[in-house]
């Protein structure tokens, strides 16, 4: 039916075109090539709008509008001080951690990141106009950003066997924030997680240096967490290689419209039920070979080969999920 419509539709704007082209003979020739063009081009936009919202959904990847909400940073409960917080803050300054960072001024940085992150999840689109009504919204808050200094001295001799010493000092940062992503329309919670980074000695000379690069790692993992929450789903669409009784190849019915990439894993899974729930059951692995159009890559058997030659063979329904 879409490509009928879209047929429908491409005969029609092309009839209007042709007719209105050759009854404007007295306007000067100048305006009739230039009105030539305007309407070649909204009739290549008639053609190229529809084929465009088709190649972007196969029917089981819907995309949602997400906004982030506020982040705030949770600061530690101040005691009053004792014996023991005073034992407890000499014993970490001789431990190399550092106490005296601005941790809040670091909250829009963690916040821009997790919206950068949030950017390359395949099944949302961020808005961050807080007056546009979402699907879903994410919030939390920043619960630890320490840092950790060492300082490490050697002894060599120069070129003159002079004995000197050298000291470097480097740190280390762990950051973490607690992230939820609720139903806009219902109000579910619909996942709480606890997100970290971490950076380790040697690589960093600065408290800020080693905190930026914790943020991204802890943001790298949030991606990863809602690829995983809204995975691609696909079909196989049609058989590839064959080598006797192993499927070693198939093409699936996603691409680059949903931002699908070569090397890209899905499982290959059937679909069961116990006490009326649904089950799904993992057969095999594919592994995207070649990325082939808006909804089409050819993909490689990994895994299961047999078993996923054999429901083909059998004509079962299976479904294909994104990993992670």
């Amino acid at each position: 039916m879409i490509f009928f419509n879209l047929y429908v539709r491409i005969i029609v704007f092309f009839d209007y075109f042709c007719e209105v082209k050759f009854n404007y003979g007295a306007f000067p020739e100048i305006i009739q090539k230039d009105m030539n063009k305007f309407l070649l081009t909204l009739l290549i936009a008639a053609f190229a709008a529809p084929v465009s919202l088709l190649a972007q959904d196969n029917g089981l990847n819907p995309r949602y509008t997400v906004t982030v909400g506020e982040l705030y940073y949770r600061a530690p409960e101040k005691k009053k001080p004792s014996v023991g917080t005073v034992l407890t803050t000499i014993a970490d300054a001789a431990a190399g951690v550092v106490t005296d960072i601005n941790n809040e001024a670091y909250v829009p940085m963690v916040r821009a990141e997790i919206l950068s992150s949030i950017n390359s999840v395949r099944r949302l689109i961020v808005v961050e106009d807080a007056n546009v009504a979402t699907d879903y919204v994410i919030y939390g808050e920043v619960t630890n950003i320490t840092v950790n200094r060492k300082t490490e001295t050697t002894k060599y001799k120069d070129k003159n066997g002079k004995e000197r010493y050298n000291t470097e000092i480097s740190y280390s940062a762990n950051v973490s924030a607690s992230l939820s992503l609720k139903e806009v329309a219902t109000g579910v919670v619909i996942t709480t997680n606890v997100f970290r980074g971490e950076t380790f000695y040697s690589i960093f000379s600065s408290v800020d240096e080693s905190i930026r690069y914790s943020i991204k790692r802890m943001c790298s993992d949030i991606a990863r967490h809602y690829n995983a929450v809204f995975p691609i789903e696909a079909q196989i669409v049609e058989r590839g290689k064959i080598d006797k009784e192993k499927q070693k190849e198939v093409y699936i019915n996603v691409g680059f419209a949903i931002g699908v990439s070569k090397n890209d894993e899905f499982d290959v899974m059937t679909f069961g039920s116990i006490g009326g729930q649904e089950t799904r059951k993992i057969i095999g692995r594919l592994k995207v070979k070649e990325v082939m159009g808006g909804d089409i890559s050819l993909c490689k058997v990994n895994k299961g080969d047999k078993e996923i030659k054999a429901a083909l063979d059998a004509g079962t329904n299976l479904v294909i999920v994104s990993r992670q």
